[in-house]
């Protein structure tokens, strides 16, 4: 649920959390070795509250400082780098400036360079021209695989998560801002499986179709921006099990008490399990099918922000998107935690929704500009990232992508939430306009595409 452009993250704990270990580099390729190493040290955190302090009161003296230290811990986070660029330009430092964006533009990332924000001291020097045109060569590099998969008509959706159920051939499609579940069957009709706030659901977010236990799992939080919003919503969430068919509550899944947690996504495992990221405490939760409680999986300290999970083909292993610090595997067996290695200089974070197809993985990259789609070539032993393949990148119609699912017939995502702009707007319509709601399909045949 942290989706922002990536030097404008909403959540301060969620990206200090996910800054990489001192001396590591996200970029660098790393060995493969269970991360049982705690979460990051206080003093990241506080770098990182100490600069946005700094920042919001106009002492960009002390935002330099404090984003100038971040980056010795994480010399290649770009959400960091953005931030220190951006504390280069306010205290009049050009040619840092441009070097920490240069740097930032040879890992694909954009930056807004411009007249009215942060970087407009660099207007009028002409080191920047250069700068400029790389950037705008970043904005004009389109990759369109994706064609029209279909549109829902009510602007007011905000959808978040989308899943098919294989029995019935129908797509399901959760809502933010109307605490519920659009169901779309396989002739285009659609109607809704669960109504709003219905058994007490709040914002739905990531959900999974379970088509041989007729169960739809829905993760779901309660957040200002949502319909109908009260005082006692404030914190809640749960993991709901819907039957597929009929939208009935089977069971409501609750974090341990005192737990503080945000559910997020889902993902579905052998014989009817089921898991569900929580992006507050870095937990990663587990259930069975006919559980009546949560058991943890792998316990808050390993993972920052886990977001979107796939399951491996021999269901052995789930991968993880941590948000700001990469792709993660978990060894179920034995509940280890391994980052994936990844070829030098590629920015592989900011990652929503997560897939798999084949030997590939498919994320949704939405932390970082451009947002795209990627397809994610695994290693052989299935523990790094051999390529990517970018599949949708510059298309009109993205407009903050967040999750999908591999189909039979290909990926189907959400190619125009417009998440941030809601959440900004906090719910409020007059401010916030959205459009039709747009699935987007990438052919099957391009998801995994062999090295030529």
């Amino acid at each position: 649920m942290c989706r922002n452009a990536a030097w404008i993250l909403a959540s301060i704990h969620a990206l200090a959390m996910a800054i990489a270990l001192p001396g590591t580099s996200l970029a660098a390729v790393q060995e493969s070795a269970p991360a049982t190493t705690p979460a990051p040290a206080a003093e990241p955190a506080d770098d990182w509250t100490t600069g946005i302090a700094a920042y919001e009161r106009g002492d960009f003296a002390a935002y330099q400082r404090a984003f100038e230290a971040l980056a010795k811990v994480a010399p290649e986070h770009p959400m960091v780098l953005a931030r220190l660029a951006s504390a280069y330009a306010l205290n009049g430092k050009p040619a840092e400036a441009i070097g920490v964006l240069s740097r930032l533009a040879d890992r694909g990332v954009w930056t807004e360079v411009s007249p009215t924000n942060d970087f407009k001291s660099l207007a009028n020097v002409p080191e920047a021209a250069g700068l400029r045109l790389r950037l705008q060569s970043l904005r004009d590099q389109r990759v369109g695989l994706a064609e029209v998969a279909f549109r829902i008509s009510d602007t007011k959706l905000v959808p978040e998560g989308v899943a098919f159920d294989a029995r019935t051939g129908a797509f399901l499609i959760s809502s933010q801002y109307e605490r519920k579940i659009v169901r779309r069957s396989s002739s285009g009709e659609v109607r809704d499986l669960v109504g709003p706030a219905q058994d007490g659901l709040w914002m739905a977010m990531g959900i999974a179709a379970d088509a041989a236990q007729r169960t739809l799992w829905v993760a779901s939080v309660a957040d200002e921006s949502m319909q109908g919003v009260t005082a006692e919503d404030a914190g809640r969430t749960a993991l709901f099990a819907f039957d597929l068919d009929s939208g009935r509550l089977k069971r409501k899944l609750l974090p341990p008490p005192g737990t503080d947690s945000t559910f997020d996504d889902v993902a579905l495992g052998a014989a009817g399990a089921v898991y569900v990221s929580d992006s507050a405490s870095g937990t990663i939760f587990t259930a069975t099918a006919d559980a009546r409680r949560l058991d943890v999986l792998i316990p808050p300290g390993q993972l920052g922000s886990p977001q979107g999970m796939a399951l491996s083909a021999d269901g052995q292993r789930l991968y993880v998107s941590d948000y700001g610090r990469g792709i993660f595997a978990i060894e179920l067996r034995a509940g280890i935690v391994i980052r994936l290695r990844v070829p030098e200089g590629m920015a592989l974070l900011g990652f929503d929704g997560l897939q798999r197809s084949g030997n590939c993985l498919v994320a949704v990259q939405n932390g970082l500009e451009p947002n795209k789609v990627l397809s994610l070539h695994l290693t052989s032993d299935g523990l790094g990232i051999d390529r990517t393949e970018v599949l949708e990148m510059n298309t009109p119609w993205l407009d903050e992508p967040t999750l999908g699912t591999v189909t039979p017939d290909g990926f189907v995502f959400v190619a125009n939430s417009g998440d941030g702009k809601f959440r900004k707007a906090k719910g409020d319509f007059n401010v916030f306009k959205p459009s039709e709601p747009l699935l987007l399909r990438i052919p099957a045949g391009k998801l995994c595409p062999e090295k030529n």
